[in-house]
């Protein structure tokens, strides 16, 4: 006789909860919000508004770009020791 796996029987998928369905929103539209700089550079390079130097007005857009999501993110470490829930 050999030996045959046998495998289990699926179980079904439970149901999305609506908070995990608004989590994925929230996921989502933090998303799309941190592509908002590479929209308004997009913006301004089809409507001329890069300047007659376009390489440096991209640079400079996108490390203040990248300073403001360096401030967001640590301003926003210290935010679970300050809330009132224990873990």
């Amino acid at each position: 006789m050999e030996n045959v796996a046998v495998a289990a029987p699926a179980r079904p998928r439970p149901a999305k909860s609506k908070r995990k369905l608004s989590w994925i929103a929230a996921k989502s539209a933090v998303w799309l919000l941190c592509l908002t700089p590479a929209f308004l550079l997009l913006w301004d390079g089809f409507h001329d508004g890069l300047g007659a130097n376009p390489i440096e007005y991209v640079t400079h857009a996108t490390g203040d770009w990248t300073l403001r999501f360096l401030l967001i993110t640590l301003s926003i470490t210290p935010l679970p020791s300050f809330s009132s829930s224990p873990n």
